[in-house]
């Protein structure tokens, strides 16, 4: 996993693209970068000027960064200086990062108050069930277990954490490929969200496919790295596969078709692309209407989960106010 961010990596590319396409002296546009951002970047910029000075190529000095750089960065650019277009290079990765940052940023935005009303919740029930079992003269039992408020209390705590710890795990595991294609498998059939994801992990594919052909990668190549930048197990399980028809002489939408995991739209528009001979047009202008429709997608799906947590935590609060009622009949029946 590359260590520089995905904001500073689509700033550095447009800002390397535009000093490229102005014609300035390679070696001087590294050296310049390594003037500027934190002491770590300076030091990784400075690698890349050293070895552009030394004679290697920029994919080479970016390469001599041990990580610091993404692998679609470098595969870009190395395809790039083979074909004579590096300039152009940088411009397709600045667009491509720009456009990931803009849909992290949008993401982020619509989800912010689902997640910071459900963590009130957590917190506006936590404080719930320990002050009243400091304000009640008698023990509250909220469940009958015996047990004292403060015990209840950290029994909620305990569980938030592994409903949170159970989240983080699932995602990010998902993400490195622990669970292998059952995440897949189980969001899929869920309404809007299994759609969102796929369309998400198709519009990556398509923005690096586009900018790797564009850049003059051979396709074998341009593909294996359309299919990593999924970040979706399920789709990266079928690039040895695909890239050995490919090698054998198969078309791209026929070995991709034989996989059965792309969408018949998908699939006419990298038709349409191999047949004018035109396939980075055909797959931005896919991956601009599946960014677009993630984004539609997404905003529904967030004010679903704004009604869900605002019901659940109505309900949560509403038994919990009616447990304290039957306990407070209890007892004054038992004075009777």
């Amino acid at each position: 996993m590359s260590k520089i961010s995905i904001v500073k990596m689509a700033s550095l590319c447009h800002r390397v693209g535009t000093a490229y396409k102005a014609g300035l002296n390679v070696k001087a546009i590294w050296d310049r970068e390594a003037k500027h951002g934190s002491p770590r970047h300076k030091i990784e910029m400075q690698k890349v000027a050293e070895q552009i000075g030394d004679g290697q190529t920029v994919a080479e000095g970016l390469r001599a960064t041990d990580g610091y750089f993404p692998e679609l960065a470098i595969a870009v650019t190395e395809a790039g200086e083979e074909g004579g277009r590096l300039e152009r290079s940088f411009e397709l990765l600045a667009e491509h990062y720009k456009t990931i940052v803009g849909f992290r940023r949008d993401m982020i935005s619509r989800l912010a108050w689902p997640v910071m009303e459900l963590v009130g919740a957590v917190f506006v029930i936590g404080a719930l069930i320990l002050i009243m079992g400091w304000v009640s003269e008698q023990p509250i039992d909220w469940l009958g277990f015996g047990w004292s408020s403060t015990q209840y209390f950290w029994a909620w705590v305990t569980l938030v954490l592994f409903f949170f710890g159970g989240i983080t795990v699932l995602i990010f595991g998902s993400k490195e490929g622990w669970f292998g294609d059952y995440p897949m498998k189980i969001a899929s059939p869920i309404p809007l969200v299994g759609k969102t994801i796929q369309i998400f992990s198709l519009a990556r594919f398509a923005w690096v496919l586009a900018a790797a052909m564009e850049a003059g990668m051979n396709t074998m190549r341009g593909v294996g790295l359309a299919f990593r930048a999924t970040q979706n197990h399920y789709y990266q399980q079928f690039e040895e596969t695909v890239q050995e028809d490919i090698q054998d002489g198969v078309e791209m939408t026929e070995v991709l078709r034989a996989t059965d995991a792309f969408p018949e739209d998908f699939l006419i528009q990298l038709e349409n692309g191999e047949m004018t001979g035109n396939i980075p047009e055909s797959m931005t202008r896919l991956a601009e209407e599946y960014t677009a429709q993630a984004e539609h997608n997404l905003a529904i799906i967030t004010k679903i989960l704004f009604f869900i947590v605002f019901g659940s935590v109505a309900i949560f609060i509403g038994l919990l106010i009616v447990r304290l009622y039957s306990m407070y009949i209890s007892n004054l029946q038992s004075y009777m």
